[in-house]
């Protein structure tokens, strides 16, 4: 398991998130959160927050946004999901 740190980048990242819509203005902990798993270019972002990350609509949303702005997309997942594979 690798260790992923919170870097400038992921902060600039998670403002970006929030101001084109991808996460509402009152979750910055979850924009955060994928900018993180982004920028780490991790495979995973495993979350049992479906409001804004793991729900269906949530993942296809952040997804576009995510290949919009031509950043890496980690798999947004619950750890049931994962542990199915």
């Amino acid at each position: 398991m690798a260790i992923v740190e919170m870097t400038e980048e992921s902060l600039i990242l998670a403002t970006r998130l929030i101001e084109i819509g991808a996460v509402p203005a009152s979750e910055p902990e979850d924009a955060l959160h994928i900018a993180v798993a982004s920028v780490s270019n991790a495979e995973f972002l495993v979350t049992w927050n479906f409001a804004h990350l793991a729900g269906p609509a949530a993942k296809m949303k952040l997804q576009n946004h995510l290949r919009e702005i031509g950043v890496h997309i980690p798999l947004l997942t619950t750890p049931e999901e994962l542990m199915e594979s």
